[in-house]
């Protein structure tokens, strides 16, 4: 049996949402190491969306507004975090929420270790 050779096709990626250089470095200037860019994949396109991490006083509010409700938990960053970027995540509720989820989990909770003075 001869192994047939199969090419591959070449799958070229189509991004969307891309902020102009201009945009984004009025970004960088606001929002400084905050601020990030969040890649969505979707077959051949790939959505571009850009947020803030939510600062602590954002992470509280959503806590006290929502509880005992995760969803509604990170929808409260991304409706004050989502700066801008592919329309999709203001159009699709499955992409908004994975927006959200990503800004959710910026806000990175670090541990230390206690030690005696």
């Amino acid at each position: 049996m001869a192994k047939e050779l199969v090419k591959k096709k070449e799958v070229k990626l189509v991004f969307i949402g891309e902020a102009t250089e201009v945009q984004l470095n009025k970004w960088r200037k606001e929002h400084g190491t905050r601020f990030k860019r969040f890649d969505v994949p979707d077959g051949e396109e790939v959505h571009i969306g850009y947020f803030q991490k939510p600062s602590l006083e954002i992470v509280q509010a959503a806590e006290q507004l929502h509880p005992n409700d995760a969803v509604a938990n990170n929808l409260y960053c991304y409706d004050n975090c989502h700066l801008g970027g592919s329309d999709v995540f203001t159009k699709d509720d499955e992409f908004k929420f994975a927006l959200a989820r990503g800004i959710a989990k910026s806000f990175r909770v670090l541990t230390g270790v206690l030690k005696n003075g």
